[in-house]
């Protein structure tokens, strides 16, 4: 595992993984519908 399981201001929840071969994969999924204005609130409550 390269990067836990993690839940993004964007609505996805994503992870990186490294398999036998040394090859890099980032899976991620849905978990919520964000509307433009949502995202972007929750960008600038990240940054500040």
């Amino acid at each position: 595992m390269i990067r836990e399981a993690a839940d993004h201001f964007y609505g996805e929840r994503s992870c990186t993984i490294r398999d036998p071969f040394g090859h890099e994969w980032m899976l991620g999924h849905e978990i919520e519908k964000v509307e433009p204005e949502e995202m972007q609130r929750r960008y600038n409550a990240m940054c500040e």
